[in-house]
């Protein structure tokens, strides 16, 4: 699918994060990031290029937001190609029961704080460092970017995430990541990267003959939606 709009829920009363991307499929030569992707001389780079069509974050309640999640997925550009992903740690549990019984049919992704990616009741349970790192792959491989025409607000308080969203080690030594002080939020930043987790998990990076490479082409951005 080209699309996807990835939920992260909070608490009752808190933010709830919400991410709506595009993918495409792309082609780099394999002398641009070389270290990054590898592969030889004969071979070019597929690579998924993510565009952050639309973001927001609000304060409402659970009915609001499967509502707000079956507007987006009905919206006829994306209708049909679209993958719904909800985090389902915590409060998402019910929060999906609800979204199914309406009709949704949103993906759990339960964060966890462990090493190993497996499955549950509600979907798929992924380490929370898988996520991290999953995003920080695509910032520094230049495979995310963000449309004209987001919210302002919304994107400063992205960038306000990401500079308070720090490293830290467990008792035991492992690591994890998460906001430095209680005070801040992250539910921009989780949101985004487990929408994008998920598309790297299915589009994939991998080398093919220079014979294979093409690009798909220009297209329009997706604004305001």
């Amino acid at each position: 699918m080209d699309f996807c709009f990835s939920q992260d829920l909070g608490r009752l009363g808190d933010f709830h994060g919400q991410v709506l991307t595009e993918t495409k499929m792309q082609v780099r030569s394999r002398t641009e990031h070389a270290r990054t992707f590898g592969g030889d001389s004969q071979t070019d780079v597929l690579y998924p290029k993510i565009t952050v069509r639309w973001l927001n974050r609000r304060q409402c309640t659970y009915p609001e937001i499967a509502e707000e999640a079956r507007i987006r997925l009905s919206d006829p550009r994306i209708y049909g190609n679209v993958m719904h992903l909800v985090d389902a740690t915590g409060v998402g549990v019910a929060t999906i029961d609800y979204m199914r019984k309406e009709g949704l049919t949103p993906l759990g992704i339960t964060i966890t704080g462990g090493s190993n990616i497996g499955h549950g009741d509600m979907g798929i349970t992924v380490p929370k460092i898988e996520l991290i790192n999953a995003l920080q792959l695509a910032l520094q491989g230049d495979m995310l970017e963000f449309s004209q025409g987001l919210d302002q607000e919304c994107q400063k308080h992205l960038l306000h995430e990401f500079q308070n969203f720090k490293e830290k080690k467990t008792s035991k030594g492992n690591k994890t990541y998460e906001a430095w002080r209680e005070s801040d939020h992250d539910d921009l930043i989780l949101a985004l990267a487990i929408n994008v987790w998920w598309v790297l998990k299915e589009h994939g990076i991998r080398a093919i003959p220079k014979k294979q490479a093409s690009n798909s082409g220009d297209y329009d951005p997706l604004l305001n939606m």
